[in-house]
């Protein structure tokens, strides 16, 4: 029911170890249903869920400290220095630096890519909010063994991280690579089903109720 692969295979292995001390001809059928259940979860690929799970939660504590492409865009442009008209008159000078002030007011910048959107700090702040959001979701959905919503979630989150956050810089580019190998983890999520050991063992004890009455 948790799809826990190792905790079921405890639970089958103790129960074939009681069924094994009752040593009684009858319950052979129902051993060899859980030994074949055993096997096809022993067959499977052993995922470490708790090391993705603690590389997800690294990612969601770095969230908040993580800096803003549009913070990391400079607004600083050099000025090419101007001669000083010495020659003209007072009224003449104040007349160029006037102009000179009012062209620094607008400025034209060419960019090879689409520029970061500027957010301001509220939205900033519910930016990081739901991002976090959005990784504890696919955190839940690896805890539950459901792999559409785990890499739907991580791609979303992926996508915001390279559209709104500094994805060049260190820490930026460590949470942007981590998400891409969480992504691209090979996940045992389709679980073989053990419902013939269960039926079998639940007959088993009603037939044993039924008697005993």
């Amino acid at each position: 029911l948790s799809g826990n692969v190792r905790a079921a295979l405890i639970a089958l292995e103790a129960a074939d170890k009681r069924l094994q001390r009752a040593d009684r001809p009858h319950l052979i059928p129902l051993r060899r249903l859980i030994d074949g259940d055993v096997q096809r979860l022993r067959a499977l690929p052993m995922v470490d869920v708790p090391a993705l799970t603690f590389r997800l939660d690294a990612v969601v504590s770095a969230v908040d400290k993580l800096p803003l492409a549009a913070e990391q865009v400079s607004s600083a442009i050099p000025v090419a220095p101007r001669p000083e008209a010495a020659s003209k008159g007072w009224w003449s000078r104040l007349g160029a630096e006037v102009w000179r002030d009012l062209r620094d007011l607008v400025r034209i910048r060419v960019a090879d890519e689409p520029l970061a959107p500027l957010l301001a700090p509220e939205q900033a702040y519910f930016l990081r909010e739901n991002l976090k959001l959005k990784l504890l979701s696919a955190r839940l959905a690896l805890l539950a063994r459901d792999e559409t919503t785990f890499r739907a979630d991580l791609r979303t989150a992926a996508r915001w991280l390279d559209e709104y956050f500094d994805v060049r810089g260190k820490a930026g580019a460590a949470a942007a690579a981590t998400l891409d190998q969480l992504a691209r983890s090979d996940l045992a999520i389709q679980l073989p089903d053990i419902a013939d050991s269960l039926e079998a063992a639940r007959s088993l004890r009603l037939a044993r109720e039924r008697a005993a009455r």
